[in-house]
């Protein structure tokens, strides 16, 4: 007899008597207490269950009560008993391995107490039913796909989808080398070797299971050739056959990630094309893409590359950041120039990041957007990356790691692709209807459901916008905004990223993956219930991708087409839906859902994503899973977080139950931890989590619960509990202080000793008793003056709060302090008679001055407090300044402060040791020293080589800063001897620096290590009265043949970039070591330091621009940038550090200004400052906005380096700031005063000069004053940061970073703190 139940129905009769009668059901009345009874067992295996009902076989009515017992031939495994509906259960967990247990189940049931086999008269199964249930089998997996990566290969393949899927196996098998392209459709691989699983134990194909789609082989060897397969396992432990498709095609191949073009065909329209600027003719995108970067995390890369010219016009290029590459933008450098060859142009992307960025999976990395010319249909040019085997290590593509101290370089492997006029196929024109419209971005989502099925031709390079090899999601939001007209690059570094939310530290990085959880829905057989899917911990999104698999029939679920509905934040969004069953077996279903909109929602903490709605079958009799197989989620620019950090979403299974299955939350507040459970598991729940707080129940009693009293929920549901620790008392509080006494300053360390009985404290409120407070648990406090002071604390929490106060609890004496003596003078070189203004700089604490005394070193003196002094003669000089106070004295000496020369002293030529690999070309600096200044009309340089290394033929003579304004010839034709003739005006030059650069290729056949002397054969200078100025050039250098200390390549990895660049800024402040090799590498501007002038010529180096100005034919046309021309006539610029005023406790930003930047390419500024500062951060300033920054802070001093490329133009320049530093006020007494001082202060240009050869740099101190209270200056003064905010971005406005409306007022604050001239200006 078959029964209605579960299928296929199974089931077996007993004929059980003498049971006790008040065991029976009450719904099944028993005839007589030894009547025999038939029951009838009907049993189900889904793949996650094995359940079934238990009835009476002559009435048909369900029997409660009855145990059954799951068991194998070899072992028993479980039991339970049925429900009030005759109902059981064994869950998935339970099961049995079919191959070493057998695939045989065997179900034994009694009613109640009675056991078979032990009564008289009683007929037992000595089979105990032995039910044959056959496991509900999985489809087999998809075709994989391969993809070779750097140390790994990257396996993925299509999700099940099933929802009683338990997990996957992959199998690796090596092969021979494939021909050279591949035909899957009729490709025979040539085995080596066995067939492997890579996973778990071998030849168990139920040990690790992987759960997701995905897998990373890291065993593969270098250079050898794989084929994969993939095995799918139910839930039953059913294993299915290997992958639909055989294997993985094409083979991997170890070790490589690939960098390449794609093909790129230029048609009246099409998602190539890109109107940049809108109504002006759209630009040609060309990306330059990547794939199999799967486990790649870089600190930089370089892309060198060759365009065709015959098609590009290089005027008017853009060259983009993309979603992959977005967070390091803000290194990154890019040129698009003429090449030597005339049939190309040579594209170079420099870009570097000091935080190593993830790349995983393919995609983008970079947008070069060009205009084509005009060219026939159907011409093509080659889009041609550059090989480092083969061109050199200097000129083609690189990708670092993140390894430390220095990058390594990683193997990648280059495509090359094509650029035509017309042909091909339409970018983005899915439907092949010949336009790109909203068609084709729907079609996307639906071929990716399944709904219509993918072109024959075209597919999927035709939807594959974002370059990662897939047609998805992520493209139809890029077709959408392309049809809107709309960037696909991020505009600025992490601008609305979906990795915002996984790649970066700080407050930006959630704390857990995003979590996409599908809902639960109760109803009754044959209603139809809604089941929503939302996402906690939300990243920007602009799409997604996901698949739910359910149990299907009229036993399981059935999708209701055209239900899915967006949740608000994606409302109006391009949606696609379809479902089905699979091909092993129809009660398996599924549904795909696909999502695209043209902007991303941002990030949020919950957002409802689609609401789906499905019909319970008339049959159902128990719970059914909803099984999320697969999700995928893109922001705007097609970015998906893997493709910066190997993350995905956690997903959360939801579930369809059946109202007379759910179970109603019992209330359990007030109760006892012990009695709660109690009740909970009494009503078939389980305690979830247990948290403990200080409430309003009696301590250990239920506060609170989750979900809350009279929820219904499934059967085994978790209920989570909150435990009351009885009401919260107050804290206690109690400190110290050490030292307690003593004379002033006098600083004491202040510790909470606070008893917070328990809670988490929320706050500190201390009083000092000299005016000054602080909200930090253990703070510092310098009391200034004399006095006993009296302490209080006052600490809260939620629980409430307690103040502890201390009477004449610190004693300070008195203690005088001395004067701190400091002074500048301007100038401080210079040609006799020199003319010096000295300015006293002494900080006095307040005390009154009783006198000065000076001594200038030429046996002058002076008492007064800002003098001036006349030097006559030739020489240098030592200064002194000695200042009483009523509290003593102090006294400064500046050995060799002021340097004073006769016309053309001390002028010496020299040149430094160069060294490069043989085959590359070397720049060597014809240098000079001139420390008293000197103005040169007329140059003549007869230098020499060595033309056995140095290759005469490639030789060339370049001006520099110093001579680039002169009327410039020189002769190089003479093996090993090159002539120079200048003439015209240089400007007075100070320090030192180089006059002219000689570059040339060194023999490919010179002799490793060999050396050869360069120097001078006669060197004629000539002042500005045309007279011969006296010079020794009888200094020496050597060229040798070397592969270390290539000039450039400060790092040592072989080529110059951005990096190198970087790496001359660390070095400036004193990050890193200077040794020998690096001062030879990052010397470019041959004044023996290395400093941001170099950092800006190497930066210049990176981006192909040249490091010297262009030469003239006549004296007055001098390339404008140099600074012997902006800065001709000017007495000084003037750098000064901007007063401030903040609480103790609190932040102060203290800017640094120029008033003139003209010129200004790079700077060098040391600050010092006192005990009652910490240094915090820095920000860059206005002056060089995307310029390159590094900082160090630390002994009182503070290290700012900064460059960029270009100059600051002259006609633009104006007051600014070059950076800003920020500092922690630690412990002053209101009225207090802390001094910042300009300890040196370097100003650069673009081409290695430095602005102290031709002007005086004038630097001007700041005082940080410390206010009462907390928040900004109500008096309207111009200061820092005066709040206790946390530290803010340059884009909130601080960081130097002022309006333009502001600037007169910085301008006059300066002019109030010390002799600012409004007058002195850039003369024109």
């Amino acid at each position: 007899m078959l029964r209605a139940g579960w299928i296929p129905r199974l089931w077996v009769g007993l004929c059980l008597a003498g049971f006790a009668s008040g065991v029976a059901n009450a719904a099944d009345p028993v005839v007589g207490s030894a009547a025999a009874q038939s029951l009838a067992l009907v049993a189900k295996a889904d793949g996650s269950y094995i359940r079934g009902i238990v009835t009476n076989e002559l009435t048909g009515n369900p029997i409660a009560g009855v145990k059954v017992e799951l068991a194998t031939a070899l072992k028993a495994l479980d039991n339970t008993v049925t429900d009030a509906q005759g109902r059981y259960s064994f869950p998935t967990a339970a099961r049995p391995n079919s191959t070493t247990e057998g695939n045989r189940y065997d179900l034994a049931f009694a009613i109640s107490e009675f056991k078979l086999g032990t009564l008289d008269g009683v007929v037992a199964s000595t089979a105990n039913a032995n039910i044959a249930l056959r496991p509900l089998g999985v489809t087999a997996p998809g075709q994989p796909i391969a993809r070779s990566g750097p140390r790994s290969v990257y396996i993925e393949w299509p999700a099940n989808p099933e929802y009683n899927l338990k997990g996957y196996n992959v199998y690796r098998q090596q092969v021979a080398p494939p021909p050279e392209r591949v035909d899957c459709n009729n490709y025979i691989p040539q085995p080596i070797g066995e067939l492997v699983k890579l996973n778990g134990t071998a030849g168990n194909v139920y040990s690790s299971l992987i759960t997701g789609t995905e897998y990373v082989d890291t065993t593969v060897q270098k250079g050898l050739y794989y084929i994969y397969k993939i095995q799918a396992i139910s839930g039953g432990d059913r294993p299915s056959d290997l992958s639909r498709s055989p294997f993985s095609c094409p083979p991997a191949k170890g070790d490589f990630l690939a960098i390449f073009f794609p093909d790129v065909y230029v048609q009246s329209t099409g998602l190539f094309l890109w109107e940049l600027v809108p109504g002006q003719s759209p630009f040609v995108r060309i990306p330059v893409s990547s794939r199999c970067a799967y486990d790649i995390v870089t600190s930089g890369m370089q892309i060198k590359a060759e365009l065709p010219a015959t098609l590009i016009n290089p005027d008017g290029y853009v060259i983009a950041a993309t979603g992959v590459t977005a967070a390091m933008a803000g290194a990154l450098e890019t040129n698009l120039i003429a090449s030597p060859n005339p049939d190309v142009l040579d594209l170079l992307i420099a870009n570097a990041s000091l935080n190593a960025q993830n790349l995983y999976g393919s995609g983008d990395l970079f947008n070069v957007y060009v205009k084509t010319k005009v060219v026939p249909q159907d011409t093509c040019g080659p889009l041609h990356l550059l090989d480092e085997e083969i061109v050199g290590p200097q000129n083609g593509v690189r990708v670092y790691d993140n390894s430390v101290p220095t990058p390594l370089k990683v193997d990648v492997e280059l495509k090359d692709g094509v650029l035509c006029k017309g042909g091909g196929c339409l970018h983005g024109d899915v439907n092949l209807d010949g336009v790109v419209d909203m068609d084709d971005a729907s079609d996307i989502l639906k071929i990716w459901v399944k709904k219509i099925p993918a072109p024959q031709i075209c597919w999927p390079d035709s939807g594959d916008i974002n370059r990662d090899g897939y047609a998805d999601a992520a493209d139809s939001t890029l077709i959408q905004r392309w049809l809107a007209g709309m960037s696909i690059n991020p505009t600025a570094a992490k601008e609305d990223l979906a990795l915002t939310s996984f790649a970066v530290a700080g407050a930006e990085k959630v704390a857990a993956n995003p979590l996409v959880a599908v809902g639960l829905a109760v109803g009754d057989p044959g209603e139809t219930v809604t089941v929503p899917v939302t996402m906690t911990g939300a990243a920007p999104t602009a799409g997604f991708e996901m698949t739910i698999a359910f149990p299907a029939g009229d036993e399981g679920l059935t999708y209701v087409q055209g239900s899915a509905t967006l949740g608000a934040a994606l409302a109006g969004y391009d949606i696609a839906e379809n479902s089905g069953e699979t091909e092993e077996n129809s009660a398996n279903g599924w549904v795909s859902i696909a999502v695209s909109g043209a902007e991303s929602q941002g990030k949020a903490g919950t957002i409802d994503l689609v609401t789906l709605q499905f019909t319970i079958g008339a049959n159902a009799t128990q719970a059914m899973p909803l099984v999320l197989v697969s999700f995928n989620q893109f922001d705007q620019y097609g970015h998906t977080p893997r493709q910066t950090d190997p993350l995905v979403p956690t997903k959360d299974d939801g579930q369809v139950i059946l109202k007379d299955d759910t179970i109603e939350v019992p209330n359990v507040l007030g109760l006892t931890l012990a009695n709660a459970t109690a009740r909970i598991e009494a009503e078939g729940l389980v305690v979830g989590n247990v948290t403990h707080v200080y409430g309003n129940a009696a301590a250990g009693d239920v506060e609170a619960q989750t979900p809350a009293a009279g929820t219904q929920v499934a059967p085994g549901s978790a209920v989570d509990l909150v435990i009351s620790d009885g009401p919260a008392q107050p804290p206690v509080a109690d400190f110290g202080g050490y030292p307690r006494s003593g004379s002033a300053p006098l600083a004491v360390q202040f510790t909470d000793y606070s008893d917070y009985r328990g809670r988490t404290p929320q706050s500190w409120a201390w009083t000092f008793g000299d005016g000054g407070t602080s909200a930090q648990q253990n703070p510092s406090r310098t009391y200034q003056s004399p006095g006993t002071y009296t302490v209080s604390l006052t600490v809260t929490t939620d629980a409430g709060s307690d103040t502890e106060t201390k009477t004449g609890y610190v004693t300070v004496t008195e203690a005088p302090q001395s004067p701190l003596v400091d002074f500048t003078g301007v100038p401080q070189w210079g040609v006799a008679p020199l003319t010096v203004n000295f300015t006293d700089a002494t900080l006095t604490y307040g005390r009154t001055v009783l006198s000065r005394s000076w001594t200038f070193g030429d046996g002058g003196t002076s008492t007064q407090q800002n003098p001036s002094r006349t030097y006559q003669s030739p020489g240098k000089y030592s200064v002194s300044l000695t200042v009483t106070t009523d509290a003593g004295s102090d006294t400064v000496t500046k050995a060799n402060y002021i340097t004073v020369s006769g016309t053309g002293e001390g002028i010496s030529m020299w040149i430094p040791d160069r060294s490069a690999t043989a085959g590359r070309n070397v720049v060597i600096p014809l240098n000079m020293s001139a420390p008293g200044g000197v103005v040169l009309k007329g140059v003549q340089i007869e230098f020499y080589y060595d033309a056995a290394i140095l290759d005469p033929a490639t030789v060339q003579v370049q001006p520099t800063a110093l001579t680039g304004r002169m009327s410039f010839a020189a002769t190089v034709g003479t093996p090993g001897k090159v002539i120079v003739n200048v003439m015209g005006a240089t400007g007075e030059i100070r320090g030192v620096g180089h006059l002219f650069e000689v570059e040339g290729r060194v023999r490919t056949n010179a002799v490793a290590d060999a050396c050869g002397e360069m120097g001078f054969d006669a060197v004629y200078l000539y002042d500005q009265n045309v007279s011969p100025l006296p010079v020794d050039f009888t200094d020496t250098g050597n060229l040798c043949v070397d592969d270390d200390c290539m000039v450039g390549d400060l790092n040592g990895n072989g080529a110059v970039e951005i990096g190198d660049a970087l790496y001359a800024l660390m070095i400036a402040v004193k990050k890193r070591d200077m040794d020998a090799c690096s001062l030879k590498a990052g010397d470019l501007n041959g004044d023996n330091v290395i400093d941001s002038a170099d950092a800006v010529m190497l930066q210049r180096m990176a981006a192909g621009m040249s490091i010297n100005p262009r030469a003239v034919a006549k004296a007055g046309e001098a390339d404008e940038m140099l600074l012997s021309v902006i800065l001709e006539g000017q007495d000084y610029v003037m750098v000064s550090l901007e007063n401030g005023a903040a609480p103790v406790g609190t932040n102060v930003d203290v800017p640094i200004w120029i008033d003139n930047p003209g010129g200004l390419s790079g700077f060098d500024v040391w600050i010092s400052y006192p005990p009652e500062l910490t240094p915090l951060e820095k920000f860059p300033g206005t002056v060089l906005s995307g310029g390159q920054i590094d900082y160090k802070a630390g002994d009182g001093m503070v290290n700012v380096s900064m460059g960029r490329k270009e100059g600051v133009a002259p006609m633009k320049a104006g007051p600014g700031t070059l950076a800003t530093v920020r500092f922690y006020v630690n412990a002053m007494p209101a009225g207090g005063k802390a001094e910042v001082r300009i300890e040196k202060c370097a100003l650069k240009g673009q081409y290695g000069d430095s602005f102290s050869w031709y002007t005086a740099v004038q630097k001007v101190n700041a005082t940080i004053a410390v206010r009462e209270g907390e928040g900004g200056d109500d008096n309207g003064c111009f200061g820092g940061t005066l709040d206790a905010a946390p530290p803010m971005t340059p884009s909130s406005g601080v960081g130097g970073i002022l309006p333009l409306a502001l600037l007169p007022v910085a301008i006059a604050a300066a002019s109030r703190l010390r002799a600012f001239n409004p007058r002195r200006i850039r003369k024109s």
